[in-house]
Parts: structure tokens; C-alpha cells; sequence
């Protein structure tokens, strides 16, 4: 099983187990943001942020001295391929309800494989490292 971290106002408020569809299948980084509430309040539009998989690798560097990165188009996954990840979550749903209740525009939810940062804590948004 994996874990829903809920947070609010830099703090924890809960977590839950969640179900993920086909788990041995990454997920990848992808973070919703609330934009604003539509239908009066019975939808919401959200925007998707994806993290790419990989980033161009800078040949010949050191953490001391980094060699000049050129300009490279990043594979950016979709924002259906981010869809279809959501989907796969399965969360009870006295949790999406209890969540409905505290959600607001700029709310964000976050989908990794990798959790959170241990740079997360109290007074501190939700972290998480990529690379």
C-alpha cells in the first residue's frame, strides 16, 4: 500500500493508505494545482505540472565546476499521461470527501515515486526531490 500525505498551512493534518493500480508501473512526478471552483463549487479546474523522467546529463561535470548545458527540448509528459496516473489512485472515499472539505484555489496535490524530501516538516511546504 502506498500513503496520502494531507497537508495544510505548513502542517500535517493526516494520512491514509491509498490503492495504486498496477504499482510495479512508475508513476512519475506530477503536481495539480487548484485554479478556481466552477459550477458553484461543484467542480474545480486544475492545472498539471509533470516533471520530465530524465534531464539532459552535462558531459565531463563535476560538482566543483560544471561544463556550459546546451539548450535541449526536455520530454515533458502530457498532461493525459498525468490524467491516467491519477486515475490509477484509488482513494477511499470518506478521504475525497473529508479532502473536498479543505480544498481551496492554489490547493495542490502532489503524485510521486519518490515521497517526500526530509527537508518536509512542520513549517515547511511539501518537498520533494527529483534528482
Amino acid at each position: 500500500m502506498s500513503k496520502l500525505f494531507v497537508r495544510q498551512g505548513f502542517s500535517p493534518l493526516f494520512d491514509v493508505a491509498v490503492k495504486i493500480e498496477n504499482p510495479e508501473e512508475p508513476l512519475g512526478t506530477h503536481v495539480f494545482t487548484a485554479m478556481e471552483f466552477q459550477s458553484e463549487g461543484a467542480a474545480i479546474r486544475w492545472t498539471v505540472v509533470s516533471i520530465p523522467d530524465e534531464f539532459p546529463r552535462i558531459e565531463d561535470a563535476t560538482k566543483e565546476r560544471e561544463a556550459p548545458v546546451k539548450q535541449t527540448a526536455l520530454s515533458v509528459p502530457s498532461p493525459d499521461k498525468a490524467n491516467a496516473v491519477l486515475n490509477r489512485i484509488e482513494i477511499p472515499r470518506d478521504t475525497v470527501e473529508r479532502i473536498s472539505k479543505l480544498l481551496t484555489p492554489a490547493s495542490s496535490l502532489i503524485i510521486s515515486d519518490d515521497g517526500f524530501s526530509h527537508e518536509t516538516g512542520k513549517d515547511t511546504d511539501f518537498i520533494v526531490v527529483t534528482h
